[in-house]
């Protein structure tokens, strides 16, 4: 289950760039937040289940890139702290102005998956930018 939620971290990555922008937790957004029970309120520009239905549905379909053939693969599920560590560090690349898998402070990936509260053995980011 856990190796699941790794393609998730990259995607997490990506769509959490787009939605950087902090709002206050009364606000409207169609149910698409995510409070783990800290003070930190996650408000999705997206709707995360038709995100994840397009991210499994392309991970079942397979695809080609070139010429390497990509098999179908395993289905992923949403998992909040992947979010959460994903979304801070977009948020922090934002604020910051800078692009890269290593934080200003030295944070690897790994060690902020680990500080959301996730159990990992290893682990993917994907912190694409300008992609539609």
């Amino acid at each position: 289950m856990k190796t699941k939620h790794l393609f998730f971290l990259s995607v997490a990555v990506f769509s959490a760039f787009y939605s950087c922008k902090k709002q206050d937790a009364a606000a409207n957004n169609n149910g698409n937040d995510n409070n783990n029970g800290s003070n930190n309120t996650i408000v999705y520009n997206v709707n995360k289940q038709t995100m994840l239905d397009l991210v499994n549905q392309a991970r079942q379909n397979g695809c080609t890139c070139g010429t390497t053939v990509m098999p179908s693969v395993a289905t992923v599920s949403w998992n909040d702290q992947l979010a959460k560590a994903a979304y801070d560090h977009s948020a922090d690349m934002k604020t910051n102005n800078y692009f890269s898998h290593t934080s200003l402070d030295g944070t690897t990936p790994g060690t902020r998956i680990t500080t959301a509260g996730y159990a990992w053995s290893t682990y993917g980011e994907n912190i694409a930018m300008g992609y539609p």
